[in-house]
């Protein structure tokens, strides 16, 4: 058997070091105490710091008028049990006679008593008194055990007892745990922060970039004896960024400590499977087993658990086990020291383990780290694809740049870190591995499947031909029978591909088809990318119920997978505003406008960042101000990428902002939004639509009825531009006295509005729309109940000028107030008490929303509306 020499060849001290001060921890036991906690109890590993917070405590006790006795250790005590240390205590702290006695008495009844541990007679100190037992698990045989139970038998709130212990000691604290008379703290209580490891580390003069202290903070999972130790040999380094990553159990002092304080209290059984169990990250049974070859090890796992030995159940895993980062890294050398063939066997064996049980990831970490080079890039080829589309690009990027430079630059790693930027809408970067494939390889309809793979990802990003996307699934198709994978990821691109050609009922049964595939093989992110084409879809059909389904499900798997602060989410959270906001949601809908600008990334979605920033703007924006002229810009920004949009959502776009723009008078801007329109979707009925739109906020009755006229029988692109169109025909109808066909075409708008849950789009179709719908209250049938929410909704949020449609900010009103007069901007400026380029600017933003071009021209186009 091999045997590990417990009796360290150089003593590590670790001196006392000024203290770190652990609030947080010591607020945490304060709150317990409040609560009726009398017993507190800090059980964790050699070197956590345990003696140094139980001195803090009871310095704090101390400070407050408390009666503070602190048995000294086991080791250095007199035979007899825990009586002998407990009264040298009571004399060590010079109490008045009279109270000393009787505390004596009531600890000495309540220790030593042969009827019970209860007390004889009442305790009744000037001031509470604690009770110190620090190395509590020293304490052994029968006697002792009986002395600690009695002495926490008597705790209370005039009587406490703090003890300090490696492990439980003796099982004596498990009922106060449950009664709530004890709270326990262990060692993840006691892991230090990043702030006080930062403190620790400064009482040696060393301060570390954020990066290298979470690293330090990483390997030593905040252990205050490693943190320290790490201190001390960082001390005589210069390169201090190297040392960190390098920072391991195989320091000396640190495997010093380790054999020292953690080893040598070990059964050598415990060892030997310490030692065959370190080559694997985290271990279950099943593994355990396979690596040591015994039937017990799930009950010396569970002692070693309960001994605190470094190991610990996996968090949020109790079925995974895993050994401190510095323990585990000191037993691997070790045992590669001891016997390089059984480490070898033992490495292979995880590595083998790992990939039968389908964790790729973990197969290919321990391939890793026991530097076989050749399986590590074998897995990596065969599995990125599966990795990447199941928890993501990230995860998978981390794997690759675990592996050496020279690894990275062959061909089958290359074409793993291609896919990964795929897939990551990194094109670029893909763009720089798939040239290393190119020069490397000389299978031709391989390099043929990844470049299609990337051109169908860059479908958002730049327009594509139906005979490019064609194309690329063609040459998919070669590697049906060699690799499904790359196949089912093209496809799921093609979705996207074909929804921006407006293909969309080819997009949709491209992704309905991908999600199920996806969602049955457990292609997590793959299917996260898919739901990104059935939104888009939806959103470009107008669609939104579907909307809502497809992008929370996305937003809810991202959050289950700590894919949250994705810059793909923009797209959801942006569609999502859009979808609420259609139906009357302005406070969900302002939430995901918010979300979405916040994620946005303009480098990896130029159009999605475009697209958030004018949602926000013509949903928050204009909600609380009005709209400005850095919204103009912010909307003429978004649609110049319009014709990278299929021809449906530029239509759904421009509907939805004209029914801002033009609520707000901003008739200049919504002129611009038309003639955008016109240009990039030329021939549409919907751009007729539109100008029937603008002219008839301008109370151009009979322009928008020849508008309309001309798209008689035309196929709309949007149901949105469909709703529009009655409703505009039921205001126009009404204006020339038709109260029938004005009825007849609203319920033709009502009930198209009401497929899709279009509310707003119907209401802000037309200024006298709101009217209309009130006055034919009880003669829309089954859609009456849609009438009423409708009309619900409208009463929340009546216009700021009293229904004109006008929307001016305060203080473009107060401006307005005063061109009447003949009173000069530099008058009015003096006036309000603002410079003149203010009220310049106000006037500006007049003229633009009332579309005149002078002051006269806007005295009177404001009386005409009611503003004046």
């Amino acid at each position: 058997m091999t045997t590990i020499n417990t009796t360290s060849t150089t003593t590590t001290a670790i001196t006392a070091p000024a203290r770190v001060e652990r609030t947080q921890l010591l607020a945490r036991i304060a709150t317990g105490l409040a609560c009726g906690s009398n017993i507190v109890a800090i059980i964790a590993p050699a070197g956590s710091g345990k003696t140094t917070v139980l001195d803090q405590l009871l310095d704090a006790r101390r400070a407050r008028g408390d009666i503070v006795l602190s048995l000294p250790a086991p080791h250095t005590c007199a035979t007899g049990g825990l009586w002998p240390t407990l009264l040298a205590a009571i004399h060590a702290a010079s109490l008045p006679p009279g109270m000393s006695s009787g505390l004596m008495s009531v600890l000495r009844d309540a220790v030593q008593g042969p009827g019970g541990p209860g007390p004889t007679r009442p305790l009744d100190p000037p001031a509470p008194v604690w009770v110190c037992v620090d190395d509590a698990h020293a304490w052994s045989g029968v006697g002792a055990c009986r002395h600690l139970a009695g002495l926490l038998s008597l705790a209370q709130p005039l009587l406490r007892v703090a003890i300090g212990a490696r492990h439980t000691p003796h099982g004596l604290i498990s009922t106060s745990l449950l009664n709530g008379s004890a709270h326990e703290y262990r060692s993840a209580d006691l892991a230090f922060d990043r702030d006080e490891a930062r403190a620790l580390l400064a009482i040696e003069n060393i301060d570390l970039v954020e990066a290298d202290l979470g690293t330090l903070l990483a390997r030593t999972d905040g252990w205050a004896a490693g943190l320290r130790l790490a201190a001390l040999a960082m001390g005589h380094r210069s390169d201090r960024s190297t040392f960190v990553r390098n920072f391991a159990g195989t320091d000396r002092t640190v495997a010093d400590y380790l054999v020292t304080e953690v080893l040598s209290s070990l059964p050598q059984d415990d060892i030997e499977l310490l030692l065959d169990v370190s080559s694997a990250e985290r271990i279950n049974l099943d593994l355990a087993r396979a690596l040591t070859g015994r039937s017990d090890v799930g009950e010396r796992l569970e002692g070693l658990v309960a001994s605190n030995a470094l190991v610990r159940p996996v968090r949020d895993e109790p079925a995974w086990y895993e050994l401190h980062p510095l323990l585990r890294s000191y037993l691997r050398a070790e045992s590669q020291r001891r016997d390089e063939n059984r480490h070898r066997r033992h490495q292979v064996n995880t590595i083998d383990w790992f990939e039968t049980m389908g964790d790729l990831r973990g197969a290919i970490r321990h391939a890793v780290a026991a530097a076989d080079w050749s399986r590590a890039e074998s897995l990596t080829a065969a599995s990125c694809l599966r990795i990447a589309a199941t928890d993501g690009p990230e995860a998978m990027r981390d794997l690759l740049r675990s592996l050496p430079a020279w690894l990275q630059a062959r061909p089958a790693i290359a074409g793993a870190a291609a896919l990964t930027a795929v897939l990551d809408e990194n094109l670029a970067a893909a763009e720089l591995d798939l040239a290393i494939l190119d020069a490397a390889t000389d299978d031709p309809t391989r390099r043929a499947a990844y470049q299609a793979v990337a051109l169908l990802a860059s479908a958002r990003t730049r327009p594509l031909g139906p005979d490019e996307v064609a194309g690329a699934l063609a040459a998919l198709e070669t590697e049906a029978g060699r690799d499904p994978d790359l196949v089912l990821l093209g496809r799921s691109l093609a979705s996207m591909a074909l929804a921006m050609l407006g293909d969309l009922d080819a997009a949709a049964t491209t992704a309905r088809s991908i999600a199920r595939i996806s969602r049955a093989r457990g292609l997590d992110f793959l299917l996260f990318r898919t739901l990104g084409a059935k939104c888009a879809v939806a959103t470009f059909r107008s669609d939104v119920g579907a909307v809502r389904a497809h992008a929370s499900e996305a937003i809810d798997l991202a959050e289950r997978r700590g894919w949250y602060r994705s810059s793909r989410l923009a797209q959801f959270h942006g569609e999502l505003a859009l979808a609420e906001w259609q139906s009357g949601d302005d406070a969900t809908a302002a939430h995901h406008a918010r979300v979405a600008l916040e994620m946005a990334d303009p480098d990896a979605d130029p159009l999605s960042a475009a697209a958030a920033r004018c949602i926000f703007d013509l949903t928050v924006g204009a909600a609380e101000g009005g709209l400005d002229l850095g919204t103009v810009a912010d909307v003429q920004a978004f649609n110049d990428l319009w014709p990278s949009l299929p021809p449906a959502a530029v239509a759904a776009f421009a509907c939805f902002e004209l029914m801002v723009t033009l609520r707000c008078h901003e008739v200049d801007l919504a002129g611009s939004v038309v003639r955008r329109a016109e240009e990039v979707i030329p021939g549409a009925p919907d751009v007729d639509v539109f100008k029937a739109m603008r002219h008839v906020y301008q109370g151009h009755g009979a322009a928008a009825q020849e508008d309309l006229d001309r798209v008689r029988g035309g196929a709309f692109l949007t149901s949105r531009s469909a709703v529009v169109a009655s409703a505009i025909s039921a205001q126009l109808a009404d204006e020339t006295d038709r109260p029938a066909r004005s009825h007849e075409t609203l319920l033709e708008a009502v009930r198209l509005a009401e497929q899709d849950h279009l509310m707003r789009c119907l209401l802000d179709a037309a200024p006298s729309v709101r009217n209309l719908l009130l006055r034919g209250r009880g003669r829309f049938g089954r859609h009456e109940g849609f009438v009423a929410e409708i009309l619900t909704f409208a009463s929340t949020r009546p216009y700021p000028d009293g229904g004109t449609g006008l929307v001016l900010t305060s203080k473009e009103l107060a401006v307005l107030r005063d061109l009447p007069s003949m009173l000069s901007l530099r008058e009015i400026a003096d006036a309000h008490v603002v410079s003149v380029n203010t009220v310049k600017t106000h006037v500006r933003s007049v003229y633009r929303k009332l579309g005149v071009a002078t002051r006269r021209e806007a005295v009177v186009m404001a009386r005409q509306t009611g503003l004046l």
